[in-house]
């Protein structure tokens, strides 16, 4: 375990001993499910056919996950979601939505001859988010939709590899490359996936609401589930100098257009 309370090691997934927003989400008796897009097509021989592993399925890293019962109860394919959200007492309390390589924004094609890029992504989202935005348990109960993207472009014209303010070097992945510059305010020139935004879509967040001047990175994201759910920081996200999404700036709307965020 480093200083930072990181877990340390080798290999992809992470031990049982390893605690996880999962847990702590069951332990406050709050429900969480992982939606895969495609989910039959990403199943691991060495794994429980419930469990549906994907490079960027962040749950299937997590041993006490993977080989638990957790695996068939709340790692579900894309299709299932419609169905929960039906009826806001089977949706879960937090969700995670991953798209297939074919709606995911990337540039590179999924497959020979087929459409990829952004328009592939927003046509994935325009499917997918009204049936969340119309539904009882996120109308009702204050819900949150966050979009974003993992990385900025790494090659062509104009590749962002830079890093944000208190991302720290990570214990499992070595030396970052040396920087070739001094940092530009909270950015790091290197040892990072670049610049992207984030979209979120709440009763809590006034429309046309713009944050350009702070900066914010997965983790700060994470440590704003966290406190948003009344949980402990873990790991990197209980770093001092990380900055969790401003309650004054992100969630600005007025009281009149709240209905209680308690999901």
């Amino acid at each position: 375990m480093s200083p930072k309370g990181q877990v340390e090691g080798e290999g992809c997934v992470y031990p049982a001993t390893t605690e996880t927003l999962s847990e702590q989400l069951a332990a406050a008796k709050l429900s969480w499910k992982a939606y895969v897009e495609d989910t039959p097509e990403g199943v691991a021989a060495e794994q429980p056919a419930a469990c549906y592993w994907t490079p960027r399925n962040p749950f299937a890293y997590f041993d006490a996950i993977a080989t638990g019962p957790e695996c068939a109860e709340s790692d579900a394919g894309l299709d299932q979601l419609a169905t929960d959200l039906k009826r806001a007492k089977d949706t879960p309390s937090f969700s995670y939505i991953l798209p297939n390589a074919c709606h995911d924004g990337s540039e590179t094609p999924c497959a020979p001859e087929q459409p990829a890029g952004l328009a592939e992504a927003d046509k994935f989202l325009e499917a997918v988010v009204p049936g969340i935005a119309e539904s009882t348990a996120f109308q009702d109960e204050g819900g949150l939709i966050a979009i974003t993207f993992d990385q900025a472009a790494q090659t062509g014209s104009e590749p962002d590899t830079s890093a944000c303010c208190a991302t720290p070097e990570y214990p499992n992945l070595g030396a970052l490359p040396a920087a070739t510059g001094p940092a530009a305010g909270p950015v790091k020139p290197t040892g990072g996936g670049g610049r992207v935004g984030m979209l979120l879509i709440s009763p809590y967040v006034a429309t046309g609401t713009v944050e350009e001047a702070a900066y914010y990175n997965h983790f700060s994201f994470l440590r704003s589930v966290e406190e948003l759910f009344g949980l402990e920081q873990l790991g990197y996200a209980a770093e001092p100098a990380l900055t969790a999404f401003e309650p004054g700036v992100v969630f600005d709307a007025s009281p009149e257009t709240r209905s209680g965020m308690n999901r």
